[in-house]
C-alpha cells in the first residue's frame, strides 16, 4: 500500500433514513479499513428514529453528521453530500451495507493505476456473505435492468461493466463535474443507472473490482407495508422510461418505439391482473409531466455524448434476464419476441452506422 502523502483523499457518503438497525455495522466497517485516508460523510433524510443519535456515537474526527430540511430522497440527500465533500474520489454506499477491510483500498488502487476508469463496482454480497447480490447491473434495451450475477457463489475476473449499482460504487469526482450528479426527479430508484448511462455516452469506463466486497441487505421486495411496494413500482416504472427517453439518441427511440409500445402494453395488463393499475397509469402521468426536465437533460447531454448507437446497442441485453421477472409469459412470448426485435434494431444501427 502507497504511503499516506501519496493516497488520493476519499469522501465515503452514507445517506440514511430510518436506518437504526444498520448504521453502527456500516460505519464501524468503514472506519476499519485499510485505506484511512477519508472522510465520512453521513447525510440524514430527516430520519425519525435514532439514527443520527446512532452515527453520532462514534468519536473519530473524520465523521461528519449532516441533516436535510426535509427527505431529498437517494438522489437528492447524495448530491446534497457531494456537494459538501473534498475528496477527490466519492464512494457512495447504503446505510444497510457492511464493507470489507480492503473494500476502499482495492477501488482506490484501480482509480489510481488505470485514469480511464470512471467509476469502480465493488464485489456486492448478501447481508449473510453467502452468495453474490450482483457484481454490476446489465441494462436492457427497454430500460429494464439484470444484477450480474445475482444469487450465485461463482466470482467474475475484474472487468469492464455497463452499469454500477447505487447500494455502493467509488467515482471520481471529475467524473461527476463532467456528466452530473444525480437526476433528483428521480427520488429514488434507477439514478444509479441513469448515472451510469451517462458516464458511458461520455465514452468513459466502469470497472468491477472483486478486491472490493461489501455486504448488502438487499431486499427485492419492501419489507414493511404493501404501499410501500406501490411506491417502489411506481419509481421503478416511471424511471425506467425517463432513463431511456434522457439518453437514448433519437435513431434509437424511433427503434425502440413498437417494442416498448407492445412492452407497456403488457405492463399494463400485469398490472391490472396484479392489482397496481392506478400506480402503472400514475407513472405516464408523471412522466409526461417532467417532458421539459427530460429535453434539458438531453441538451445537456449531448455536449459530451461520444458514444455512438453501434456502441450503445452493444453493451444492452435484449431479454429481461433477471430472476425476479422470470414468469411464463416473459419466458415464452415476450423474450422470443425482444430476442427478435433487438437483433432486427442492430441490424439497422449497423447499415445505417
Amino acid at each position: 500500500m502507497r504511503p499516506k502523502t501519496k493516497q488520493p483523499h476519499v469522501s465515503v457518503i452514507v445517506v440514511t433514513y430510518n436506518a437504526a438497525p444498520y448504521i453502527k455495522k456500516c460505519i464501524a466497517s468503514i472506519l476499519a479499513n485499510t485505506f484511512s485516508d477519508f472522510e465520512l460523510i453521513v447525510f440524514d433524510n430527516v430520519s425519525t428514529d435514532t439514527t443520527t443519535k446512532l452515527a453520532a456515537s462514534f468519536s473519530d474526527p473524520r465523521i461528519q453528521i449532516h441533516t436535510a430540511s426535509h427527505n431529498l430522497g437517494y438522489a437528492g440527500g447524495n448530491n446534497a453530500a457531494i456537494a459538501l465533500s473534498k475528496g477527490a474520489y466519492v464512494c457512495v454506499l447504503n446505510p444497510d451495507v457492511i464493507v470489507g477491510k480492503r473494500f476502499l483500498e482495492g477501488m482506490v488502487s484501480e482509480l489510481t493505476a488505470d485514469p480511464t476508469v470512471a467509476a469502480c463496482q465493488p464485489l456486492v454480497y448478501f447481508y449473510d456473505g453467502k452468495k453474490i447480490n450482483l457484481t454490476g447491473i446489465s441494462p436492457q434495451f427497454l430500460g429494464f435492468n439484470d444484477l450480474n450475477n445475482f444469487d450465485s457463489e461463482i466470482i467474475p475476473k475484474k472487468g469492464d461493466i455497463t452499469a454500477f449499482s447505487g447500494s455502493g460504487f467509488m467515482i471520481r469526482k471529475t467524473v461527476l463535474e463532467r456528466v452530473g450528479t444525480f437526476d433528483e426527479q428521480y427520488f429514488m430508484y434507477f439514478e444509479d443507472s441513469d448515472l451510469s448511462w451517462r458516464i458511458r455516452l461520455a465514452g468513459q469506463t466502469i470497472r468491477f473490482v472483486p478486491e472490493s466486497t461489501m455486504r448488502h441487505d438487499y431486499k427485492y421486495t419492501p419489507s414493511n407495508t404493501s404501499q410501500s411496494m406501490m411506491r417502489k413500482l411506481f419509481f421503478y416504472e416511471r424511471n425506467r422510461l425517463l432513463t431511456l427517453f434522457k439518453n437514448y439518441s433519437p435513431k434509437l427511440l424511433i427503434l425502440s418505439a413498437p417494442a416498448l409500445i407492445l412492452t407497456e402494453i403488457g405492463m399494463i395488463a400485469k398490472s391490472l391482473v396484479e392489482g397496481w393499475l392506478g400506480t402503472k397509469l400514475r407513472t405516464y402521468v408523471s412522466a409526461t409531466s417532467l417532458i421539459p426536465h427530460v429535453l434539458t437533460c438531453r441538451k445537456n447531454i449531448a455536449r459530451f455524448r461520444q458514444l455512438s448507437d453501434r456502441e450503445v446497442i452493444r453493451d444492452l441485453k435484449p431479454e429481461i434476464t433477471f430472476k425476479k421477472f422470470q414468469t411464463t409469459a416473459v419466458t415464452t412470448v415476450l423474450n422470443p419476441f425482444l430476442k427478435a426485435y433487438f437483433a432486427g434494431v442492430s441490424w439497422v444501427v449497423r447499415v445505417t452506422s
